[in-house]
C-alpha cells in the first residue's frame, strides 16, 4: 500500500559547525520543495543509504554541504479506526524519521534556463559514517563489551550518542593500533550475540534476546510476501588463528637499585629457554638519555655471550628509541622470529651511545626482567545441532589484532553464532500504517507456511520512497529469520 504523507521535510546541520547537535537545524528543505527521497534503514553492519532529490528555487539557495547531517521527517495521518502502537505519535499519526550524513560523491545541481535548478545527492548511515572516519589505539582486558563500545564513542566519536548502550553481561580482552571504530564496534556487537542499528544520532546495541516484538503480520499488513533461503554459507566448526602470543617462561622482579648501560658497558644475563624461540624480554627501565636502548640475544661458549662486540654473532636483537622508551617502568622488547641454536641464550643489554639508560637491579645486580616464549593462539569451536542438520562444514579464519586466548575464543563463538545456520529472509510490501512504522531491529511474528516464512523474523531493513508528485510514501521490509541471525551460544 502507497500511504498518504501529510507533511515533509528535510533538515539540515553543517559538518563543523560551533554549537550543540540538538540545536535547531542551519537548512529546512520543506515539502513542496523536496521532489523524491529513498531510504533505506538497515540494521545488522550494514550502513544505510538514501538519495535525495530537491528543488532549489532560483531565489533561495539551500546550503548542502558534504559530510552535513540531515534528518527526513514524513508526518503520516491516520485514519479513523487506526490504533497506533508504533512509531512516533504526531499530529494524530505518526512520523518516518531517519537520519544520515551527506556523502562525498554523487551529489550534483543542473539548472535550465530561468527556472528552479535541482539538486541530487547521496547520504548515508549518520552514526556508521561517523564511526567509519575515526581511529581508535587503547587497550581493555576483561572489560563488558557495552563499556567497551561505550568507550569507543566517548572517546572518538562526540557526534554519536551512545549513552543507551548498557552492559551487556559479556566480558572480553580489545587491543588497538589506528584501527577502525565501526569494525570494532561491529566485531564487539557479535561477542555479545547484538544487533547494532541506529536511530538519529544514537547508536543501539540490543541483545537479540531483548529486541521489540512489534506485532504479529496479518494478511492486511503485507502485500507481494517472498522468501529466500540458503544454507550455501551455513559454517557449523569454526577455527580462529591469531598468529601467536606469549607466555611467561623466567622472571626476576625484584628491582633494588639501578644500572647504567652504554655502547661499551653492557648488562648479561643468561636466560632459561624451554622452547626453541624468546617471543620477548620485558625490562624496568628508567630512561635518562635520547639514545635507543637494545637488546640482543647470543648462544652461550663457555659461560659467557659467544661474541658479545659482535653484533653478526647475535642470533637476534630488538630496539627502542628514547621516545619511545619510558620515563621509568617496564618496557617490551619484541624480537624477529628465530630459531635459537642452544637452550638459554644470553641476553645482552646496551645503547647506542656514551650516555646510556638505567636498568632496574636487584642487590645481585642481575636485571629486572621477564621473558617469555610465544604460543599460537588457535581456537576451534563448533555447533552440534547445526552438525546433525546439515553437516560438518569447516572454516578457518585468521584475525588480526586479538593478543589473548579470551579475545580468540570470542571472536570464534561469534563467528559460529552467525554463521551455524541459515539465512532465511522475507521481503514484502507494507499494506498497513502500523507495517509502514515497523523499524530495524523490531522482530515480528510470520505464519505463511505457502511462502515457507513460519516463525520469529527481525526486521533488518526498511525501506521507504517517497515521490512529491502524488505526495505517497511507499514502504517495503526486509526481515531475516531470528535463528538465522544470531544463535546465541551456551
Amino acid at each position: 500500500m502507497v500511504t498518504t504523507v501529510n507533511n515533509v521535510e528535510l533538515s539540515v546541520w553543517h559538518q563543523n559547525q560551533p554549537g550543540d547537535p540538538d540545536d535547531p537545524p542551519d537548512t529546512v528543505i520543506e515539502g513542496e520543495d523536496l521532489n523524491s527521497v529513498e531510504i533505506s534503514g538497515r540494521a545488522e553492519d550494514v550502513l544505510d543509504e538514501a538519495s535525495i532529490e530537491a528543488k532549489l528555487p532560483l531565489n533561495e539557495e539551500y546550503d548542502l554541504r558534504v559530510g552535513d547531517r540531515v534528518q527526513f521527517d514524513a508526518d503520516i495521518l491516520v485514519g479513523v479506526g487506526y490504533g497506533v502502537s508504533y512509531g512516533t505519535n504526531y499530529g494524530g499519526g505518526f512520523t518516518v524519521s531517519w537520519t544520515g550524513r551527506i556523502k562525498p560523491t554523487g551529489r550534483s545541481r543542473s539548472h535550465c534556463g530561468r527556472v528552479d535548478s535541482t539538486l541530487e545527492t547521496d547520504a548515508t548511515d549518520f552514526v556508521g559514517n561517523i564511526l567509519q572516519d575515526r581511529k581508535v589505539t587503547g587497550s581493555w582486558v576483561n572489560d563488558d563489551v557495552g563499556k567497551i563500545i561505550r568507550d569507543i564513542i566517548n572517546q572518538n566519536a562526540s557526534e554519536v550518542d551512545g549513552s543507551n548502550i548498557p552492559d551487556l553481561g559479556v566480558s572480553t580482552d580489545q587491543f588497538a593500533q589506528q584501527a577502525d571504530a565501526w569494525d570494532m564496534i561491529v566485531g564487539l556487537a557479535a561477542k555479545a550475540d547484538c544487533l547494532l542499528y541506529q536511530d538519529g544520532r544514537e547508536l543501539h546495541v540490543e541483545p537479540i534476546d531483548n529486541l521489540e516484538y512489534a506485532f504479529s503480520l496479518e494478511p492486511q499488513d503485507w502485500l507481494y510476501p517472498w522468501s529466500t533461503d540458503t544454507d550455501d554459507n551455513v559454517k557449523n566448526i569454526i577455527r580462529v588463528d591469531s598468529g601467536v602470543a606469549r607466555r611467561e617462561e623466567q622472571s626476576q622482579e625484584t628491582q633494588d637499585s639501578f644500572d647504567r648501560v652504554t655502547e661499551s658497558s653492557r648488562l648479561t644475563y643468561r636466560l632459561r629457554a624451554r622452547k626453541s624461540e624468546i617471543h620477548s624480554v620485558d625490562l624496568y627501565v628508567s630512561s635518562v638519555s635520547d639514545e635507543s636502548l637494545e637488546v640482543r640475544l647470543q648462544a652461550d661458549e663457555g659461560g659467557s655471550p659467544v661474541a658479545i662486540d659482535d653484533t653478526d654473532s647475535d642470533i637476534e636483537s630488538t630496539s627502542w628509541d628514547a621516545d619511545n622508551l619510558p620515563g621509568e617502568g617496564w618496557q617490551s622488547f619484541f624480537f624477529p622470529n628465530h630459531t635459537l641454536p642452544d637452550r638459554d641464550p644470553w641476553l645482552i643489554i646496551q645503547t647506542d651511545g656514551p650516555n646510556g639508560h638505567d636498568i632496574g637491579v636487584n642487590t645481585d645486580g642481575d636485571p629486572t626482567f621477564r621473558s617469555y616464549y610465544p604460543h599460537p593462539l588457535t581456537y576451534e569451536v563448533s555447533s552440534t545441532e547445526s552438525i546433525d542438520e546439515f553437516g560438518a562444514r569447516e572454516l578457518s579464519i585468521e584475525r588480526e589484532n586479538l593478543e589473548t586466548v579470551t579475545a580468540v575464543q570470542d571472536a570464534a563463538q561469534s563467528e559460529l553464532a552467525r554463521r551455524a545456520w541459515p539465512s532465511k529472509t522475507i521481503e514484502f510490501a507494507a499494506n498497513s500504517i502500523r507495517a509502514h512504522a515497523l523499524e530495524p531491529g523490531q522482530i515480528i511474528e510470520v505464519d505463511r507456511p505457502d511462502v515457507d516464512a513460519v516463525g520469529e523474523f527481525i526486521v533488518v531493513e526498511v525501506s521507504h520512497s517517497y515521490n512529491a508528485d502524488d505526495i505517497k510514501l511507499e514502504t517495503q521490509i526486509t526481515a531475516k529469520w531470528r535463528k538465522g541471525v544470531l544463535e546465541p551460544q551456551n
